[in-house]
């Protein structure tokens, strides 16, 4: 069960929401599944917020009429998650960017779901699309770091990384703190050497 929510007045206000509202929408981007929807019914979100189910689907519709939660499902068996827009405005560190945001947002999903089909993993999207925003902002060598440059550094990993530390080749690991001043770094000496030296093969140490 999610144990809190954090309500942002000046989003409450801005998009003319309800505290239950807000609590509503935050509870629907946090039990979105690696399916791609939230999985848990709206009687279990009332309960969880102490209302009724005909409060909450008020609640959808007004959510949904502000763009801030869409239907991937039936009308008679609905899928609901929350928007970019919500992204933007409740969870991204960059309120006030919201072009820049969505970029971050969609270069993330490019890569986890090439990860997941490479490899026939289920990570979600969106629980790492803060680490991408911190990541893409900055450069390497002069140049701005892309989603390209993440995927080839999180194939190296896996493709050389020993057995050991295969279960570590995920992108909780990667793609956190030690993806530029390491892996980043060790894919980038590999890929200078192996012009030199083909075949060469590195064994990365966490």
């Amino acid at each position: 069960m999610i144990r809190s929510t954090t309500i942002i007045y000046d989003v409450l206000r801005k998009q003319d929401l309800s505290p239950v509202g807000y609590m509503l929408c935050d509870l629907i981007y946090k039990y979105t599944s690696h399916d791609g929807y939230c999985d848990v019914t709206l009687s279990d979100l009332a309960d969880q917020l102490n209302s009724s189910s005909r409060t909450m689907s008020r609640y959808m519709s007004e959510l949904s009429d502000k763009n801030l939660i869409e239907n991937i499902g039936t009308k008679a068996h609905p899928k609901y998650r929350t928007t970019p827009l919500w992204f933007t405005i409740a969870v991204s560190d960059n309120k006030n960017d919201d072009s820049v945001s969505l970029e971050y947002q969609e270069v993330c999903a490019d890569v986890i779901n090439y990860i997941n089909e490479r490899y026939g993993n289920k990570y979600v999207p969106r629980t790492y699309e803060k680490r991408f925003k911190s990541i893409l902002s900055k450069k390497f060598n002069g140049e701005p770091i892309t989603g390209s440059t993440m995927v080839k550094v999180f194939m190296w990993c896996k493709d050389n990384w020993s057995q050991k530390y295969q279960s570590s080749v995920t992108p909780e690991v990667i793609f956190g703190k030690k993806f530029i001043e390491k892996y980043l770094i060790q894919y980038t000496e590999w890929e200078t050497m192996s012009k030199v030296t083909p075949n060469r093969k590195n064994i990365a140490i966490i």
